[in-house]
């Protein structure tokens, strides 16, 4: 079990550095910038992808839901659930703090020949900051772009804890290829630990492709991969897509369904619904 809490840790030694530089020369030159226009809604949730845009100086944001995932390891079966949390304030109009976690996790695994082991906790939670700092503009071909730092202390209870310092680092994009189509792709950096605590870097590219059915309705298709998925192991690859309706502006109900294609710690299947609303 331990090494599904590890994809979702992050290590932010290596990355924190860059990063910290990096926000000290945007916060410099943050005076003289213009400030963008007023942000739409655009929660991070579903998928695995982030989007570049902030919630809004002096907003709160909440993204949460439900997911269900079954994993196999030969002839043990584990399915998982919990409770995914992302919490959002912008400082700013180029600023904003992130407060994210899994949640309470439940999970029960069977083997054949075994009774079924049941195990229930929480995993822990990261402390992070995201940065927006270019615009989607006719200048800039529609593109949109912000990075993220997330820092995970050690923390969590029973299987799903962790027991080192993890974070990554991540560039955001959002592409407005059209009024109805876009895309979303990702390139992150980290340094996680795997389901015997050692530590590993690799490399995490999702891309989203969004449809706009109707200005509240939109679907998206997303492939996201990650390189290498364990210490020594090989790769990840996993499909997934769903669909989001925004209703009274700043609310959203979310669905999403998808599958490990490649590698050994992905899901299959998973299912999630979820809930946002800014304030």
């Amino acid at each position: 079990m331990k090494h599904l809490s590890s994809r979702f840790s992050r290590h932010c030694r290596l990355w924190g550095p860059a990063f910290i530089t990096i926000a000290a020369f945007a916060l410099s030159v943050d005076a003289l910038a213009e400030p963008p226009s007023a942000p739409q809604f655009n929660p991070d949730r579903p998928g695995i992808a982030n989007g570049s845009t902030l919630v809004g100086k002096d907003q709160f944001q909440i993204e949460t839901g439900v997911q269900i995932e079954q994993h196999y390891d030969g002839a043990t079966h584990l399915n998982l659930l919990y409770t995914p949390l992302l919490l959002r304030y912008g400082l700013s109009d180029h600023y904003e703090l992130r407060v994210e976690t899994m949640g309470l996790g439940q999970s029960r695994t069977t083997t054949p020949g075994a009774d079924s082991r049941r195990t229930a906790g929480y995993f822990p939670v990261s402390l992070g900051m995201k940065y927006h700092f270019q615009d989607a503009t006719p200048a800039t071909h529609g593109v949109s772009l912000g990075s993220i730092l997330r820092v995970f202390p050690r923390a969590g209870s029973s299987d799903f804890a962790s027991q080192r310092l993890s974070g990554d680092l991540q560039l955001d994009v959002d592409w407005n290829l059209s009024s109805l189509w876009s895309i979303n792709p990702n390139i992150g950096f980290g340094v996680y630990q795997d389901g015997t605590g050692r530590q590993f870097t690799t490399v995490l590219l999702p891309i989203t492709v969004n449809y706009n059915v109707t200005p509240s309705v939109a679907v998206f298709a997303e492939p996201a991969l990650s390189t290498p998925e364990a210490l020594g192991g090989g790769k990840s690859v996993i499909y997934d897509g769903g669909i989001t309706y925004i209703f009274q502006k700043d609310n959203q109900l979310d669905f999403s369904v998808g599958t490990g294609v490649v590698g050994q710690t992905a899901p299959h299947p998973f299912v999630g619904f979820g809930y946002s609303h800014r304030f």
